[in-house]
């Protein structure tokens, strides 16, 4: 047998002193590749025992030196308590930044057994080195304190929560959520008001997920909708001028108890923004207090990853339009915007949100299902606008210019228009504009019947898509991808803080994250035809330029030529040029904990590993690549560009393992020579923030004055443009000289 064979069935039957004994006997310099391609290791079957073993010990430094030496070590750093103390200690003497780095990464800091097992490590390594890991220790437990006060904090007021009745928590948030959207000190920023916004949205999704595990009966004391509006139009803050003060809902108990517990949990949102910042080492903790805490240029990259997303919807807004008069992909100006198609707000909302799914492939219908997405966009996009607060315009004769005349004097009558008021279809079906609603499920069901002109199975399975049932402990799906909050047999939509949501993301969320929506084979489906899809939008970037593309092009394992060794996610050759191209398709979030797994695990591990046995294939068998795209040009005639492509901004400024990375939408602008539409839709979107302190408002008219041509003057686009725009990010590099991200 030969020994990789029999090194990998002795791992497989955990017979780890016979395989240590062969390694001794016969050393192997790449066990560690030979440890993480395994199926032993990929199934999860390392157990314990083979972290406690000694062939673990010999086999360390081998673990060590390995590109994926955090990979390897992920699994023992998954244990509540380490079973082999010693790893840690060997960990350290060859490289003590890693095994700060891994306890970070892991977020071992949690645990008193890591903790202790660092205290117990730090006794056998010399007196000079014990300062630093006691004063590492001390830190650690510092940051243990901090989450576990969040924690116990947040249970403490959550149970409040509970004591009260279902439909007056929700009128709490929306009331919460008004407050501070209507602040004065916050008008004209924004980005401010994006991550307030977030912020009650997300406290509000972690109480509701709460509420679901713990089986509670929710109780409702406002018994239909019209009551709930009388409840509103009396408790809500009149005025613009009242938002100032602090809010005490004419001395309401119950709604001030809410206003204090969600403005509590903002504040610990705060810290653990800090806690997951310092867990990917974007940030360093200085003195006793996280409020001093340090963030780094790698904290600054993330916010500028993070922003993309925003200038990318903006940029799919208006192209969608200015395709549709006929310019030119990414060619649009602000002076194109007058002749763009007279489109209500909503049929440019759908249809920037549609053309965003028909971008990268997503599927509009679910298999064996009546579920239709371009039917749940627009009931999403109807009633995030219809059913939303008033969004006033008032014409007044006075200086605006001042903040002083802002607020309306109680008794003045000023002209308005109201620019989300529903059409009166929609209104009389479904209501108008409120901050919350209370249907009945049936009612609601019939009034979408008649206001969509769909048969009712059809509605019912939409419908039931988008509801949040709190009676199912089972389904903890985010709050934001299931809207509709069901409370026995009454439905919430709370406008207020649902307001012209980006759908098209969220959805796109909903498909790879909810598994109650369908059955396990179409949901295991549908996410596979996803995870595909970005190859298929990929390669079709470079088949629109004329480049010969092979997609999932499969290869043979390097040492059982019988065995399937992988694929090739794509393949693109042209003049030359051969792009090897490995796809990473990921759920959109702006949480660093999900921005730091993409990078370590699927970027910096598994695309890197993959893009190295496709390089391995195609080195190795010159002659099956030359068939493939038809040419007779030597290894050396051609330049092999490794890249991967993403749907997601995470680690767009890095190398991971010398290889380039680039997100699909850069990759299309680049191809498309787009930056000049990119950066005209972007200036629309910073001018409504026009009074916050990170962008800086005369660079932004500076830089709508350049030339964006990232293709040099050349008529068609080179593969050689291509490589240089990605390596000097000339799409993106603009960013930080109209917008400071350290603040």
């Amino acid at each position: 047998m030969p020994r990789n064979h029999l090194l990998l069935e002795l791992l497989k039957k955990q017979a780890y002193q016979a395989c240590l004994q062969l390694l001794k006997k016969e050393p192997h310099k790449n066990f560690a590749t030979l440890v993480i391609e395994s199926k032993v290791y990929k199934k999860g079957k390392l157990k314990k025992a083979f972290w406690a073993s000694e062939l673990v010990n010999y086999a360390l430094p081998l673990f060590l030196k390995s590109d994926d030496r955090i990979d390897i070590l992920h699994p023992y750093f998954s244990f509540k308590a380490p079973p082999n103390t010693k790893l840690l200690l060997q960990i350290w003497k060859q490289d003590a930044a890693l095994l700060l780095s891994l306890f970070k990464r892991f977020q071992r800091f949690r645990h008193d057994t890591w903790i202790e097992a660092l205290e117990n490590m730090s006794t056998n390594i010399v007196p000079s080195k014990q300062l630093a890991v006691e004063n590492l220790i001390q830190e650690f437990k510092q940051v243990q304190t901090l989450e576990n006060s969040i924690a116990i904090e947040r249970e403490a007021d959550f149970v409040s929560l509970l004591k009260i009745p279902i439909d007056k928590v929700l009128m709490g948030f929306c009331f919460a959520h008004s407050a501070m959207m209507e602040s004065q000190e916050i008008n004209g920023n924004n980005t401010r008001k994006k991550e307030l916004d977030m912020a009650i949205v997300t406290t509000l999704d972690l109480f509701l997920k709460y509420a679901k595990r713990h089986a509670h009966t929710h109780k409702i004391v406002l018994s239909d909708n019209t009551m709930l509006q009388k409840e509103w139009a009396y408790f809500r803050p009149k005025h613009k001028s009242e938002y100032k003060k602090p809010i005490t809902y004419k001395n309401d108990p119950t709604y001030t108890k809410i206003q204090t517990i969600i403005d509590k949990d903002i504040r610990r949102q705060s810290k653990r923004y800090f806690l997951s910042a310092y867990a990917a080492e974007m940030c360093t903790l200085n003195g006793s207090n996280y409020a001093f805490a340090a963030y780094n240029n790698k904290h600054s990259s993330f916010k500028k990853d993070d922003s993309k997303s925003g200038y990318e919807e903006s940029y799919f807004f208006m192209n969608a339009q200015a395709k549709a008069v006929g310019i030119k992909e990414g060619q649009f100006d602000l002076l194109s915007i007058k002749n763009f198609p007279k489109l209500s707000f909503i049929e440019q909302s759908v249809l920037t949100q549609v053309s965003n799914l028909e971008f990268y492939h997503v599927p509009l219908e679910i298999p064996t299902t009546n579920i239709d997405l371009k039917l749940v966009l627009l009931l999403l996009t109807e009633f995030s606008r219809y059913k939303s607060p008033m969004s006033r315009i008032f014409h007044r004769s006075i200086d605006t210019s001042k903040k002083e005349n802002w607020a309306i004097k109680p008794g003045e009558h000023v002209p308005i228009t109201i620019l989300n008021k529903p059409p009166l279809s929609f209104s009389q079906q479904l209501g108008s504009n409120e901050a919350i609603s209370m249907y009945d499920y049936h009612d609601l069901l019939e009034a979408l019947h008649l206001y969509y002109k769909k048969p009712m199975a059809t509605i019912k399975e939409n419908l039931d898509f988008l509801i949040c049932d709190l009676s199912h402990s089972d389904d903890l799906s985010a709050w934001l991808q299931r809207p509709f909050i069901k409370i026995n047999n009454k439905l919430f939509w709370l406008g207020r803080l649902l307001k012209d949501r980006r759908w098209d993301i969220i959805l796109r969320n909903k498909l790879k994250e909810d598994k109650t929506y369908t059955e396990k084979s179409v949901y295991d489906a549908l996410v596979q035809k996803i995870d595909r899809s970005l190859e298929t939008a990929t390669s079709k970037v470079f088949l629109d330029k004329q480049f010969s593309v092979a997609v999932g092009w499969k290869f043979p394992h390097p040492s059982s030529p019988k065995k399937e060794g992988g694929d090739i996610d794509v393949v693109a050759y042209k003049d030359q040029f051969l792009f090897v191209i490995q796809i990473k398709n990921s759920s959109h979030s702006n949480a660093i904990r999900q921005a730091s797994y993409i990078e370590d695990k699927q970027l910096m591990n598994e695309a890197t590993r993959q893009l190295d046995s496709s390089l391995y294939f195609i080195n190795n068998n010159w002659s099956a690549v030359q068939e493939k795209f038809n040419f007779s040009h030597a290894p050396s005639e051609v330049t092999i560009f490794p890249l991967i492509v993403t749907n997601v901004y995470n680690g767009d400024y890095k190398t991971f393992k010398s290889y380039d990375k680039i997100s699909l939408f850069e990759l299309y602008i680049i191809m498309n020579n787009a930056k000049k539409g990119l950066y005209h839709a972007l200036s629309l979107l910073l001018n409504s923030d026009r009074n916050n302190a990170s962008f800086k408002q005369e660079s932004i008219r500076t830089l709508l004055n350049r030339n964006f041509d990232l293709w040099n003057r050349a008529a068609t686009l080179q593969p050689s443009t291509i490589i240089n725009c990605i390596q000097n990010d000339c799409v993106w590099k603009d960013l930080e000289q109209i917008r400071n991200f350290k603040l």
